[in-house]
């Protein structure tokens, strides 16, 4: 019967909301149900934070050092939709590949938003992962920490052309 106490405290709605697995065993010709929650968490206090570092974010504001500018994550997010969707890019999938048109793109962007201050100086990958595909929603063939890790050495070794660069800087006029 653990089963029907384990309904009770939890709520029929929760668990079947909730990844559930059944163990049955037979002890004496009696049937036990154990309910096991894989990815229980205790509900967060509200005004409490995780536990853990927060996120890395990409647009910092100047009034909150940890926190992100969401008028210039919404505002950039729209030009570099615009922008891909203009060369016929939007349905391209991240990469960490040095030579694709995408990756040019992605790094000439940067360098401008790092020239108009918008970012820091070494801008985090994983922020940048986080931006591309959840603000401007494309695709990826890599994971996020297979980003995050390479995207230092993308910004360093990737020259992109001097087309693509003016076309970048045309998209901020």
């Amino acid at each position: 019967m653990k089963a029907r106490e384990d309904l009770k405290q939890y709520g029929e709605g929760k668990l079947q909301a909730k990844n559930i697995y059944i163990s049955i065993g037979h002890v004496d010709h009696f049937y036990s149900y154990n309910i096991y929650d894989s990815h229980a968490k205790p509900e967060a206090e509200e005004g409490k934070r995780g536990r853990g570092k927060p996120q890395k974010t990409l647009f910092t504001s100047a009034s909150s050092p940890h926190g992100e500018n969401q008028e210039t994550r919404k505002r950039e997010a729209k030009r570099l939709e615009k922008y891909l969707r203009e060369h016929r890019l939007s349905g391209q999938l991240l990469t960490t590949q040095h030579d694709t048109k995408l990756t040019s793109i992605v790094v000439a962007f940067v360098r401008q938003w790092q020239r108009l201050k918008l970012v820091g100086e070494k801008p985090s990958g994983a922020a940048l992962f986080r931006f591309l595909t959840t603000d401007v929603g494309l695709g990826s063939e890599v994971t996020d920490k297979t980003f995050s890790n390479k995207f230092g050495k993308m910004l360093e070794r990737v020259k992109p052309s001097v087309e693509t660069e003016r076309g970048v800087s045309k998209a901020f006029q």
